[in-house]
């Protein structure tokens, strides 16, 4: 049946059976996905970006199976390299914008502040009946059936499939707007920021981040936490100063016995061959990792922080950095 069908897929392999890559795998999983060239076109057009434009029809229309490996003609290389750039520009320009960012550390904060209450993580809880009152009012069951989010958080991948379908949009801001009434008045103001888009705002500093020493960031974040307790007493530092230091490969070059599978083009004898193997291709230059830190705080104490983290090492022989 179809599941079986789709179980042997995933695993690469029929039950039983040794598994063994397919040329269908890539179209799913890899690094020209059918995924990766929908939402790179999707949402370059939804946030107004006109520059990051490959030819899609083309690219589609040179692919083909070598050796059960799905593989771009040469012709069309071009293509498949302004498909990188077009990724690496997405991300500097869009996913990682401060300010998409700043929302998404607001969001993971809200939720995180969430689970702390209804897991009695905060000290101020009785345990016991007192505590399931409190995951009841902050995860409330519906119609009878425990809060499907809840125990996405909880259980992982472990939560049935129904729950989780049941996770849309719709069902996530339920809780936000369920939330802002809350007696808890941390978990109260995360929520009134998010839905008044009140972000947080970034660091601005006089140097490149990049050239900060993992020191410096610490202690950076250190008097911005400072700040904050003297501002907000009565509020937790750790759900509104953020250290974000997001970091990406465009391409992720073939390494033998990583398990990472390149791009392939074909050669001149009819062979596949890595995109990377032809010195001139961008896919060389596309290889190092994007890393952009950042840290942010509400903008009532953005200016004092800036003052106070004015005074930062410019420049350190061991830069922070991803390992």
């Amino acid at each position: 049946g179809l599941p079986d069908r789709l179980r042997a897929f995933i695993e690469h392999a029929p039950p039983g059976t040794p598994a063994r890559h397919h040329w269908t795998h890539a179209i799913v999983s890899s690094q020209l996905d059918a995924d990766r060239l929908d939402y790179l076109a999707r949402d370059a057009l939804m946030a107004g970006i006109r520059t990051h434009a490959f030819d899609l029809g083309r690219l589609v229309r040179s692919l083909v199976v070598i050796d059960d490996h799905l593989v771009v003609d040469a012709r069309a290389q071009d293509i498949v390299e302004a498909f990188l750039l077009a990724l690496d520009q997405m991300y500097g320009t869009a996913y990682y914008h401060k300010t998409v960012r700043a929302a998404s550390l607001l969001m993971e904060a809200t939720i995180r502040r969430a689970l702390d209450l209804a897991r009695d993580e905060q000290g101020g809880g009785g345990g016991g009946a007192d505590h399931d009152r409190l995951r009841l009012q902050l995860f409330p069951t519906r119609y009878g059936r425990p809060d499907a989010f809840y125990a996405l958080l909880t259980e992982g991948d472990r939560i049935s499939l129904d729950d989780f379908g049941r996770l849309d949009e719709a069902y996530v801001m339920s809780l936000f707007s369920h939330w802002r009434d809350s007696s808890d008045p941390t978990l109260r103001d995360l929520v009134t920021a998010q839905k008044t888009r009140r972000f947080p705002k970034m660091v601005r500093l006089p140097i490149e981040t990049t050239s900060l020493s993992p020191a410096d960031w610490q202690e950076a974040a250190a008097q911005a936490t400072t700040i904050f307790r003297r501002r907000f007493p009565n509020r937790d530092p750790r759900y509104f100063v953020h250290f974000d230091e997001p970091e990406r490969l465009s391409y992720k070059r073939y390494a033998p016995g990583v398990g990472t599978e390149p791009i392939r083009v074909t050669s001149a004898d009819g062979t596949a061959r890595p995109i990377e193997a032809d010195p001139r291709s961008i896919a060389n230059n596309l290889s190092t990792r994007l890393y952009v830190p950042r840290l942010f705080v509400p903008e009532q104490i953005r200016d004092e922080v800036e003052r106070s983290v004015g005074g930062l090492s410019r420049g350190s022989s061991t830069p922070i950095g991803p390992s």
